[in-house]
């Protein structure tokens, strides 16, 4: 992914469409399980959390080196309180573990419905252009 196209966004538009695939998911899911309905949006939401911290670290990186060391080290410490929040989600609030697997892999075609929409609309085949 060229530099041009990793930016706040991006990330804007694949929230966006993270939260509809997890509502989407979660009402899928109600024709199996209420448990499994509940999981989905539970961990669909900590995964939507997760891109909107992502905004906040990326907009970080892209002002300069000066606070680069910083933002690594809480793009580090985000990855653990995600972790964290995983295993109390299993641990003790004892989410069913298929929708809360779910939820989690909905970050996919939210990236990829994200990506898509951003190729679409930034105009980025004259930058394959130029490149050529």
């Amino acid at each position: 992914m060229p530099r041009e196209m990793m930016n706040e966004s991006l990330l804007q538009w694949i929230g966006r469409y993270q939260i509809g695939v997890v509502l989407a998911l979660s009402l899928g899911g109600l024709h199996f399980s209420e448990q499994i309905a509940i999981s989905t949006l539970v961990a669909g939401i900590l995964m939507t959390m997760n891109i909107q911290s992502m905004r906040f670290v990326l907009a970080g990186i892209l002002r300069g080196p000066s606070g680069n060391g910083f933002y690594l080290s809480l793009l580090g410490f985000k990855m653990v309180l995600m972790l964290g929040a995983i295993a109390l989600m299993i641990v003790v609030l004892k989410l069913d573990t298929t929708g809360l697997m779910i939820g989690l892999f909905s970050f996919f075609p939210g990236v990829g419905l994200g990506t898509i929409h951003s190729q679409l609309t930034t105009g980025s085949n004259e930058l394959a252009e130029e490149e050529s």
